[in-house]
Protein backbone atom coordinates (compact mmCIF):
# COMPACT_ATOMS: atom_id res chain seq x y z
CA UNK A 1 0.00 0.00 0.00
CA UNK A 2 1.07 3.46 -0.54
CA UNK A 3 1.97 4.76 2.92
CA UNK A 4 1.48 2.36 5.87
CA UNK A 5 -0.09 2.15 8.55
CA UNK A 6 1.68 1.75 11.57
CA UNK A 7 1.67 -0.93 14.23
CA UNK A 8 3.57 -2.58 16.61
CA UNK A 9 3.98 -6.17 17.62
CA UNK A 10 5.39 -6.72 21.15
CA UNK A 11 5.22 -9.43 23.64
CA UNK A 12 1.54 -9.68 25.92
CA UNK A 13 3.52 -9.52 29.24
CA UNK A 14 5.98 -6.97 28.10
CA UNK A 15 2.81 -4.67 26.70
CA UNK A 16 1.43 -5.20 29.84
CA UNK A 17 4.43 -4.26 31.96
CA UNK A 18 4.82 -1.20 29.99
CA UNK A 19 2.56 1.21 31.39
CA UNK A 20 1.69 4.50 30.00
CA UNK A 21 1.39 5.63 33.66
CA UNK A 22 4.07 6.26 35.81
CA UNK A 23 6.85 6.81 32.92
CA UNK A 24 9.83 9.02 32.83
CA UNK A 25 12.18 10.25 29.94
CA UNK A 26 15.81 9.62 31.20
CA UNK A 27 18.43 12.08 29.12
CA UNK A 28 22.23 12.06 28.47
CA UNK A 29 25.47 11.02 26.40
CA UNK A 30 27.57 8.04 26.40
CA UNK A 31 31.25 8.69 25.80
CA UNK A 32 34.98 7.04 25.85
CA UNK A 33 37.31 7.29 29.08
CA UNK A 34 38.78 10.37 27.20
CA UNK A 35 35.31 12.08 26.82
CA UNK A 36 34.84 11.16 23.25
CA UNK A 37 31.39 10.15 21.99
CA UNK A 38 30.15 6.94 21.24
CA UNK A 39 27.54 6.66 18.52
CA UNK A 40 25.39 3.34 18.98
CA UNK A 41 25.68 2.70 22.40
CA UNK A 42 23.17 0.64 23.83
CA UNK A 43 21.51 1.77 26.80
CA UNK A 44 18.65 -0.74 28.11
CA UNK A 45 16.71 -1.06 31.85
CA UNK A 46 18.56 -3.58 33.66
CA UNK A 47 15.79 -6.62 34.20
CA UNK A 48 13.76 -5.39 31.02
CA UNK A 49 13.90 -5.01 27.30
CA UNK A 50 13.17 -1.29 27.25
CA UNK A 51 16.06 0.32 25.57
CA UNK A 52 17.59 2.56 22.93
CA UNK A 53 21.12 3.81 21.14
CA UNK A 54 23.06 6.50 21.34
CA UNK A 55 23.06 8.84 17.93
CA UNK A 56 26.10 10.35 16.43
CA UNK A 57 26.91 12.71 19.40
CA UNK A 58 26.52 10.04 22.06
CA UNK A 59 23.52 11.44 23.00
CA UNK A 60 20.49 9.47 24.19
CA UNK A 61 17.01 9.36 25.44
CA UNK A 62 15.13 7.03 26.75
CA UNK A 63 11.60 6.29 28.49
CA UNK A 64 11.79 4.33 31.74
CA UNK A 65 8.48 2.40 33.76
CA UNK A 66 7.37 3.43 36.95
CA UNK A 67 10.36 2.15 39.48
CA UNK A 68 13.32 1.83 37.35
CA UNK A 69 15.96 2.11 39.34
CA UNK A 70 19.39 0.86 37.46
CA UNK A 71 20.41 1.23 33.57
CA UNK A 72 23.50 -0.92 31.51
CA UNK A 73 25.50 0.65 29.13
CA UNK A 74 27.15 -1.20 27.09
CA UNK A 75 29.08 -0.92 23.84
CA UNK A 76 31.43 -2.85 21.84
CA UNK A 77 35.04 -3.43 22.73
CA UNK A 78 33.80 -2.07 26.03
CA UNK A 79 32.93 -3.22 29.96
CA UNK A 80 29.24 -3.36 30.40
CA UNK A 81 28.26 -0.28 33.02
CA UNK A 82 25.56 -0.65 35.20
CA UNK A 83 24.52 3.09 36.78
CA UNK A 84 21.56 3.99 39.19
CA UNK A 85 19.28 6.70 38.16
CA UNK A 86 19.63 9.84 40.10
CA UNK A 87 17.29 12.56 38.60
CA UNK A 88 16.14 12.84 34.47
CA UNK A 89 19.78 13.29 32.98
CA UNK A 90 22.20 10.35 33.26
CA UNK A 91 25.63 10.63 31.67
CA UNK A 92 28.28 7.31 31.29
CA UNK A 93 32.18 6.79 30.33
CA UNK A 94 32.78 3.02 29.24
CA UNK A 95 36.13 1.64 30.23
CA UNK A 96 37.91 -0.38 26.94
CA UNK A 97 37.78 -3.99 27.75
CA UNK A 98 41.00 -5.29 27.26
CA UNK A 99 39.84 -8.67 26.80
CA UNK A 100 37.91 -8.59 23.51
CA UNK A 101 41.24 -8.56 21.39
CA UNK A 102 41.01 -12.00 22.32
CA UNK A 103 37.80 -12.85 20.93
CA UNK A 104 37.33 -15.16 17.84
CA UNK A 105 34.67 -14.13 15.20
CA UNK A 106 33.66 -16.25 12.28
CA UNK A 107 34.19 -14.71 8.76
CA UNK A 108 34.16 -15.48 5.11
CA UNK A 109 33.02 -19.09 4.33
CA UNK A 110 32.83 -19.88 8.25
CA UNK A 111 36.70 -19.35 8.63
CA UNK A 112 37.46 -18.58 12.73
CA UNK A 113 39.86 -15.87 13.33
CA UNK A 114 41.42 -13.87 16.09
CA UNK A 115 39.05 -10.39 15.80
CA UNK A 116 42.59 -8.61 16.51
CA UNK A 117 44.13 -10.07 13.42
CA UNK A 118 41.67 -8.74 11.08
CA UNK A 119 42.55 -6.12 9.11
CA UNK A 120 38.98 -4.97 8.51
CA UNK A 121 36.22 -3.64 10.64
CA UNK A 122 33.36 -6.54 12.07
CA UNK A 123 31.11 -6.76 15.00
CA UNK A 124 29.48 -10.12 16.46
CA UNK A 125 25.94 -10.64 17.84
CA UNK A 126 25.42 -13.87 19.99
CA UNK A 127 22.24 -15.71 19.09
CA UNK A 128 20.53 -15.43 22.50
CA UNK A 129 20.93 -11.80 22.14
CA UNK A 130 18.56 -11.83 19.41
CA UNK A 131 16.10 -14.41 20.79
CA UNK A 132 15.82 -12.11 24.05
CA UNK A 133 13.31 -9.71 22.80
CA UNK A 134 11.15 -11.55 19.85
CA UNK A 135 10.57 -9.67 16.69
CA UNK A 136 8.81 -10.15 13.70
CA UNK A 137 12.59 -11.39 11.64
CA UNK A 138 15.93 -12.00 12.03
CA UNK A 139 16.12 -8.56 10.43
CA UNK A 140 14.04 -6.81 13.04
CA UNK A 141 16.20 -8.29 15.87
CA UNK A 142 18.47 -7.22 14.43
CA UNK A 143 17.90 -3.82 15.17
CA UNK A 144 19.77 -1.19 17.55
CA UNK A 145 22.26 -3.85 18.25
CA UNK A 146 24.51 -2.99 15.35
CA UNK A 147 26.56 0.24 15.22
CA UNK A 148 26.01 1.99 11.84
CA UNK A 149 23.13 -0.52 11.24
CA UNK A 150 20.08 1.47 9.62
CA UNK A 151 16.71 -1.19 9.34
CA UNK A 152 13.68 0.16 8.02
CA UNK A 153 10.48 -2.02 8.28
CA UNK A 154 7.39 -1.54 6.06
CA UNK A 155 4.55 -2.05 8.63
CA UNK A 156 2.59 -4.34 6.49
CA UNK A 157 1.49 -7.99 7.04
CA UNK A 158 4.72 -9.86 6.45
CA UNK A 159 6.68 -6.77 4.84
CA UNK A 160 10.05 -5.96 4.08
CA UNK A 161 12.94 -4.90 6.36
CA UNK A 162 15.41 -2.89 4.42
CA UNK A 163 18.93 -3.93 6.23
CA UNK A 164 21.66 -0.66 4.90
CA UNK A 165 24.97 -0.88 6.58
CA UNK A 166 26.80 2.54 6.86
CA UNK A 167 24.37 4.47 4.75
CA UNK A 168 23.58 4.24 1.36
CA UNK A 169 26.02 4.18 -1.18
CA UNK A 170 24.09 3.66 -4.92
CA UNK A 171 20.83 6.17 -5.98
CA UNK A 172 19.92 3.63 -8.82
CA UNK A 173 20.92 0.04 -7.16
CA UNK A 174 20.18 -1.99 -4.39
CA UNK A 175 22.05 -0.52 -1.10
CA UNK A 176 20.94 -3.86 0.75
CA UNK A 177 23.55 -5.70 2.60
CA UNK A 178 24.16 -9.09 1.30
CA UNK A 179 22.84 -12.04 4.15
CA UNK A 180 25.43 -15.07 4.14
CA UNK A 181 23.88 -17.92 6.15
CA UNK A 182 26.25 -20.86 6.64
CA UNK A 183 28.07 -19.93 3.88
CA UNK A 184 25.34 -19.23 1.74
CA UNK A 185 24.56 -15.76 0.17
CA UNK A 186 20.83 -15.13 0.20
CA UNK A 187 19.32 -12.14 -2.02
CA UNK A 188 17.60 -9.90 0.80
CA UNK A 189 16.13 -7.68 -1.89
CA UNK A 190 12.35 -6.19 -1.68
CA UNK A 191 9.93 -8.80 -3.36
CA UNK A 192 7.18 -7.37 -4.65
CA UNK A 193 4.05 -8.93 -6.62
CA UNK A 194 0.84 -6.67 -8.56
CA UNK A 195 1.36 -4.39 -5.34
CA UNK A 196 1.68 -7.11 -2.43
CA UNK A 197 4.58 -6.77 -0.63
CA UNK A 198 5.88 -10.12 -0.30
CA UNK A 199 8.92 -10.13 2.56
CA UNK A 200 12.49 -10.80 2.33
CA UNK A 201 14.31 -14.06 1.86
CA UNK A 202 16.14 -13.06 5.47
CA UNK A 203 12.44 -13.65 6.99
CA UNK A 204 11.85 -17.25 6.36
CA UNK A 205 15.14 -17.73 8.66
CA UNK A 206 14.01 -18.88 12.30
CA UNK A 207 15.83 -16.34 14.99
CA UNK A 208 16.00 -19.26 17.49
CA UNK A 209 18.04 -21.06 15.10
CA UNK A 210 20.85 -18.83 15.32
CA UNK A 211 24.33 -19.23 16.92
CA UNK A 212 26.08 -16.05 16.02
CA UNK A 213 25.78 -13.26 13.45
CA UNK A 214 28.90 -11.36 12.66
CA UNK A 215 28.51 -8.17 10.68
CA UNK A 216 31.38 -7.33 7.99
CA UNK A 217 31.77 -3.53 7.12
CA UNK A 218 35.24 -3.45 5.83
CA UNK A 219 35.79 -4.12 1.93
CA UNK A 220 38.16 -6.29 2.64
CA UNK A 221 35.76 -8.29 4.39
CA UNK A 222 33.65 -9.12 1.52
CA UNK A 223 36.12 -9.67 -1.03
CA UNK A 224 35.25 -13.24 -1.22
CA UNK A 225 31.65 -12.62 -1.93
CA UNK A 226 32.46 -10.04 -4.88
CA UNK A 227 30.36 -7.33 -6.24
CA UNK A 228 26.79 -8.52 -4.34
CA UNK A 229 28.88 -7.48 -0.84
CA UNK A 230 29.77 -3.86 -1.55
CA UNK A 231 26.73 -2.92 0.72
CA UNK A 232 28.06 -4.97 3.44
CA UNK A 233 28.18 -8.64 4.54
CA UNK A 234 26.40 -10.10 7.56
CA UNK A 235 27.28 -13.60 7.97
CA UNK A 236 24.70 -15.81 9.86
CA UNK A 237 26.02 -19.25 11.51
CA UNK A 238 23.14 -21.87 12.68
CA UNK A 239 23.55 -24.00 15.49
CA UNK A 240 25.02 -27.15 15.02
CA UNK A 241 24.46 -28.91 18.11
CA UNK A 242 26.51 -29.87 20.86
CA UNK A 243 29.55 -32.30 21.37
CA UNK A 244 29.00 -34.96 24.23
CA UNK A 245 25.75 -33.66 25.21
CA UNK A 246 22.67 -35.87 25.92
CA UNK A 247 19.38 -35.49 24.28
CA UNK A 248 17.68 -31.88 25.24
CA UNK A 249 14.82 -30.79 24.23
CA UNK A 250 13.29 -27.10 24.01
CA UNK A 251 9.58 -25.69 23.90
CA UNK A 252 8.79 -21.94 23.56
CA UNK A 253 5.71 -20.17 23.07
CA UNK A 254 5.50 -17.01 22.30
CA UNK A 255 2.42 -14.30 22.28
CA UNK A 256 2.10 -11.00 20.66
CA UNK A 257 -0.19 -8.55 20.15
CA UNK A 258 -0.59 -4.87 19.20
CA UNK A 259 -2.60 -1.52 18.32
CA UNK A 260 -3.03 1.05 15.46
CA UNK A 261 -0.72 4.31 15.99
CA UNK A 262 -3.69 6.90 15.63
CA UNK A 263 -1.05 9.54 14.58
CA UNK A 264 -0.58 8.12 10.93
CA UNK A 265 -4.21 8.09 10.44
CA UNK A 266 -5.54 10.80 8.96
CA UNK A 267 -7.95 12.88 10.74
CA UNK A 268 -11.45 13.76 8.53
CA UNK A 269 -13.36 16.72 8.25
CA UNK A 270 -16.83 16.28 9.81
CA UNK A 271 -18.41 19.44 7.82
CA UNK A 272 -19.00 18.15 4.48
CA UNK A 273 -20.35 14.60 3.77
CA UNK A 274 -20.04 12.60 0.16
CA UNK A 275 -20.16 14.11 -3.31
CA UNK A 276 -19.97 17.51 -4.95
CA UNK A 277 -22.33 20.78 -4.36
CA UNK A 278 -25.73 19.50 -4.01
CA UNK A 279 -27.37 16.57 -3.39
CA UNK A 280 -29.46 14.64 -6.87
CA UNK A 281 -32.70 15.10 -7.45
CA UNK A 282 -34.93 12.11 -8.69
CA UNK A 283 -36.18 13.60 -11.99
CA UNK A 284 -32.56 14.55 -12.95
CA UNK A 285 -31.99 11.29 -14.74
CA UNK A 286 -30.03 9.67 -11.93
CA UNK A 287 -32.07 7.46 -11.07
CA UNK A 288 -35.45 5.26 -11.66
CA UNK A 289 -38.81 6.50 -10.75
CA UNK A 290 -40.07 6.36 -8.50
CA UNK A 291 -38.13 6.61 -5.54
CA UNK A 292 -40.36 4.62 -2.91
CA UNK A 293 -43.36 6.70 -1.44
CA UNK A 294 -41.80 10.08 -2.91
CA UNK A 295 -45.46 10.50 -4.81
CA UNK A 296 -43.38 11.94 -7.69
CA UNK A 297 -42.01 14.54 -5.98
CA UNK A 298 -38.27 15.46 -5.81
CA UNK A 299 -36.58 14.07 -3.05
CA UNK A 300 -32.80 14.92 -1.61
CA UNK A 301 -30.36 11.24 -2.63
CA UNK A 302 -26.79 11.39 -2.02
CA UNK A 303 -24.00 11.00 -4.98
CA UNK A 304 -23.32 7.85 -4.11
CA UNK A 305 -21.02 7.22 -7.63
CA UNK A 306 -18.58 9.90 -6.29
CA UNK A 307 -15.99 9.09 -2.97
CA UNK A 308 -15.14 12.39 -2.33
CA UNK A 309 -16.26 14.51 0.58
CA UNK A 310 -17.19 17.71 -1.21
CA UNK A 311 -20.66 17.36 -1.28
CA UNK A 312 -23.32 19.41 1.56
CA UNK A 313 -22.65 20.37 4.72
CA UNK A 314 -24.44 18.56 7.63
CA UNK A 315 -27.27 19.30 8.61
CA UNK A 316 -30.00 16.96 10.89
CA UNK A 317 -32.99 18.73 9.42
CA UNK A 318 -33.00 17.56 5.45
CA UNK A 319 -33.60 14.03 5.45
CA UNK A 320 -31.89 12.32 2.57
CA UNK A 321 -31.29 8.95 0.76
CA UNK A 322 -28.03 7.48 1.01
CA UNK A 323 -26.50 4.01 0.12
CA UNK A 324 -28.45 2.25 3.09
CA UNK A 325 -32.08 3.83 1.71
CA UNK A 326 -31.17 1.52 -1.47
CA UNK A 327 -29.87 -2.24 0.42
CA UNK A 328 -32.55 -4.71 0.99
CA UNK A 329 -32.41 -5.80 4.36
CA UNK A 330 -30.65 -2.83 5.67
CA UNK A 331 -32.97 -0.94 8.71
CA UNK A 332 -32.89 2.37 6.86
CA UNK A 333 -33.67 0.21 3.71
CA UNK A 334 -36.65 2.72 1.86
CA UNK A 335 -36.34 5.54 4.24
CA UNK A 336 -34.48 8.75 4.21
CA UNK A 337 -32.37 9.19 7.37
CA UNK A 338 -30.71 12.96 8.86
CA UNK A 339 -27.88 13.82 6.87
CA UNK A 340 -24.41 14.01 9.34
CA UNK A 341 -21.86 12.74 9.73
CA UNK A 342 -21.22 8.49 10.63
CA UNK A 343 -21.15 7.32 14.08
CA UNK A 344 -18.56 5.12 13.61
CA UNK A 345 -16.77 6.58 11.00
CA UNK A 346 -13.42 5.72 12.52
CA UNK A 347 -10.67 3.66 11.00
CA UNK A 348 -10.41 1.94 14.67
CA UNK A 349 -13.92 0.32 14.00
CA UNK A 350 -12.90 -1.26 10.45
CA UNK A 351 -9.14 -2.16 11.70
CA UNK A 352 -9.09 -5.56 14.32
CA UNK A 353 -6.32 -5.61 17.20
CA UNK A 354 -3.48 -8.57 15.19
CA UNK A 355 -2.23 -11.22 17.56
CA UNK A 356 0.54 -13.81 17.38
CA UNK A 357 1.27 -17.26 18.50
CA UNK A 358 5.00 -18.47 18.02
CA UNK A 359 5.49 -22.02 18.94
CA UNK A 360 8.87 -23.25 18.60
CA UNK A 361 10.61 -26.98 19.56
CA UNK A 362 14.22 -28.35 19.68
CA UNK A 363 15.93 -31.10 19.65
CA UNK A 364 19.88 -31.30 20.04
CA UNK A 365 22.71 -33.36 21.67
CA UNK A 366 25.89 -35.04 20.29
CA UNK A 367 28.76 -37.65 21.39
CA UNK A 368 32.09 -36.78 21.99
CA UNK A 369 32.94 -36.89 17.79
CA UNK A 370 29.42 -35.87 16.89
CA UNK A 371 26.52 -33.14 17.37
CA UNK A 372 22.81 -32.56 15.77
CA UNK A 373 20.54 -29.99 15.73
CA UNK A 374 16.95 -30.02 14.66
CA UNK A 375 14.42 -27.21 15.04
CA UNK A 376 10.44 -26.94 13.82
CA UNK A 377 8.67 -23.30 14.46
CA UNK A 378 4.78 -22.29 13.71
CA UNK A 379 4.25 -19.00 13.11
CA UNK A 380 0.57 -18.24 13.21
CA UNK A 381 -0.25 -14.44 13.14
CA UNK A 382 -3.71 -12.58 12.19
CA UNK A 383 -3.37 -8.85 10.78
CA UNK A 384 -5.22 -5.98 11.36
CA UNK A 385 -7.41 -6.03 8.42
CA UNK A 386 -10.62 -8.94 8.60
CA UNK A 387 -10.06 -11.80 7.02
CA UNK A 388 -5.72 -11.49 6.91
CA UNK A 389 -3.49 -14.14 8.41
CA UNK A 390 0.23 -15.63 7.30
CA UNK A 391 0.46 -18.91 8.56
CA UNK A 392 4.80 -19.69 8.11
CA UNK A 393 6.64 -23.09 9.04
CA UNK A 394 10.09 -23.42 9.53
CA UNK A 395 11.94 -26.39 9.24
CA UNK A 396 15.75 -26.70 9.86
CA UNK A 397 18.79 -29.06 10.58
CA UNK A 398 22.55 -29.61 11.76
CA UNK A 399 24.54 -31.90 12.15
CA UNK A 400 28.62 -32.26 12.32
CA UNK A 401 30.52 -35.03 12.52
CA UNK A 402 34.59 -35.51 13.23
CA UNK A 403 36.39 -37.17 11.60
CA UNK A 404 40.64 -38.88 11.03
CA UNK A 405 43.32 -36.52 11.04
CA UNK A 406 41.68 -33.44 12.23
CA UNK A 407 38.83 -33.12 9.40
CA UNK A 408 35.37 -32.44 10.38
CA UNK A 409 32.21 -33.51 7.91
CA UNK A 410 28.99 -31.15 8.63
CA UNK A 411 25.79 -30.38 6.81
CA UNK A 412 22.75 -27.87 7.30
CA UNK A 413 19.45 -27.99 5.65
CA UNK A 414 16.72 -25.45 5.89
CA UNK A 415 12.97 -25.55 4.77
CA UNK A 416 10.54 -22.49 5.14
CA UNK A 417 6.61 -22.76 4.00
CA UNK A 418 4.88 -19.36 3.85
CA UNK A 419 1.10 -18.56 3.40
CA UNK A 420 -0.50 -15.33 3.81
CA UNK A 421 -4.21 -13.94 2.82
CA UNK A 422 -5.31 -10.87 2.29
CA UNK A 423 -2.45 -8.69 2.01
CA UNK A 424 -2.82 -4.87 1.68
CA UNK A 425 -1.82 -3.89 -1.76
CA UNK A 426 -0.03 -0.33 -1.64
CA UNK A 427 -0.94 0.81 -5.34
CA UNK A 428 -4.53 0.78 -7.42
CA UNK A 429 -3.60 -3.17 -8.73
CA UNK A 430 -5.98 -5.85 -7.90
CA UNK A 431 -5.83 -6.98 -4.41
CA UNK A 432 -7.57 -5.83 -1.29
CA UNK A 433 -7.16 -2.05 -1.66
CA UNK A 434 -9.42 -1.17 1.88
CA UNK A 435 -6.64 0.38 3.55
CA UNK A 436 -5.65 3.08 0.86
CA UNK A 437 -9.60 3.59 0.40
CA UNK A 438 -9.77 4.45 4.42
CA UNK A 439 -6.29 6.82 3.76
CA UNK A 440 -7.60 8.41 1.09
CA UNK A 441 -11.41 8.32 -0.18
CA UNK A 442 -13.67 7.11 2.60
CA UNK A 443 -16.11 9.91 3.30
CA UNK A 444 -17.20 11.23 7.02
CA UNK A 445 -20.81 10.17 6.61
CA UNK A 446 -20.16 5.96 5.91
CA UNK A 447 -20.80 3.71 9.12
CA UNK A 448 -18.29 0.84 8.97
CA UNK A 449 -20.53 -1.18 11.20
CA UNK A 450 -23.22 -0.20 8.56
CA UNK A 451 -21.22 -1.89 5.92
CA UNK A 452 -20.42 -4.83 7.64
CA UNK A 453 -23.80 -5.64 8.11
CA UNK A 454 -24.99 -5.17 4.56
CA UNK A 455 -22.18 -7.63 3.97
CA UNK A 456 -23.41 -10.27 6.33
CA UNK A 457 -26.85 -10.15 5.15
CA UNK A 458 -25.33 -11.52 1.88
CA UNK A 459 -24.48 -7.77 -0.43
CA UNK A 460 -21.91 -6.32 -1.88
CA UNK A 461 -23.61 -3.10 -0.66
CA UNK A 462 -21.30 -0.19 -1.54
CA UNK A 463 -21.40 2.85 -0.26
CA UNK A 464 -19.66 3.62 -3.39
CA UNK A 465 -22.91 2.87 -5.20
CA UNK A 466 -23.30 4.34 -9.17
CA UNK A 467 -26.42 6.00 -10.13
CA UNK A 468 -29.17 4.99 -12.12
CA UNK A 469 -27.78 1.04 -12.51
CA UNK A 470 -30.41 -0.90 -10.56
CA UNK A 471 -34.17 -1.24 -9.49
CA UNK A 472 -35.34 -0.12 -6.34
CA UNK A 473 -38.26 -3.04 -6.21
CA UNK A 474 -35.71 -5.53 -6.91
CA UNK A 475 -33.41 -7.60 -4.55
CA UNK A 476 -30.02 -6.83 -6.05
CA UNK A 477 -28.00 -3.55 -5.04
CA UNK A 478 -26.23 -1.19 -7.60
CA UNK A 479 -22.81 -2.18 -8.87
CA UNK A 480 -19.86 -0.15 -7.07
CA UNK A 481 -18.43 2.93 -9.11
CA UNK A 482 -15.14 2.90 -7.65
CA UNK A 483 -15.03 0.92 -4.08
CA UNK A 484 -16.14 -2.36 -3.04
CA UNK A 485 -17.39 -3.13 0.51
CA UNK A 486 -14.82 -3.51 2.10
CA UNK A 487 -15.95 -6.45 4.40
CA UNK A 488 -16.87 -7.77 0.63
CA UNK A 489 -13.23 -6.92 -0.47
CA UNK A 490 -12.08 -9.40 2.67
CA UNK A 491 -13.87 -11.82 2.49
CA UNK A 492 -15.04 -12.32 -1.45
CA UNK A 493 -11.88 -10.32 -2.96
CA UNK A 494 -8.97 -11.28 -1.19
CA UNK A 495 -5.37 -12.68 -2.35
CA UNK A 496 -3.51 -15.44 -1.56
CA UNK A 497 0.11 -16.23 -1.96
CA UNK A 498 2.42 -18.77 -1.42
CA UNK A 499 6.27 -19.22 -0.81
CA UNK A 500 8.60 -22.50 -0.18
CA UNK A 501 12.08 -22.40 0.19
CA UNK A 502 15.10 -24.75 0.70
CA UNK A 503 18.72 -23.96 1.31
CA UNK A 504 21.24 -25.88 3.13
CA UNK A 505 24.95 -27.42 1.80
CA UNK A 506 27.55 -30.07 3.12
CA UNK A 507 31.00 -29.00 3.85
CA UNK A 508 34.04 -30.46 4.99
CA UNK A 509 36.69 -28.56 6.82
CA UNK A 510 39.86 -28.49 9.06
CA UNK A 511 39.44 -28.69 12.83
CA UNK A 512 41.62 -25.32 14.14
Amino acid sequence: MKKSILYGLTALLIAISHSAYGQTRITGSVGDEKGEPLPGASITVKGSSVGTITDAQGAYSIIVPEGTNTLVFSFLGYLTLEKNIAGNIVNARLVENINSLNEIVVTALGISREKKSLGYSTQEIAGSELSRTPAVSVAGSLSGKIAGLQITSANTLGGSNNVILRGFKSLTQSNQALFVVDGIPLDNSNFSVNGLDLGNAIADLNSDDIESVNVLKGAAASALYGSRAVNGVIVVNTKKGAKNAGLKIALHQTLKTGWIDRSTLPVYQTEYGQGRDNFVTSDNGFYHQPVFNSNGNNVLIVKTNYDEAWGPAYDANPAVYTWESFTPNSPNYGKATPWAAAEHNDPLAYFETPFSVITSISLNGGSEQSGYKMGYVFDDTDGITPNSFIRKHILNFGWSQELAGNVRLGASLNYSNTAARNRSTYDYRAGNTNVRNIRQWLPSNIDYRAQKAAYENGYNASWNMRNGSYNIKSDQVAPAAYSNNPYWNDFNNYNNDGRNRYFGNIYISTIN
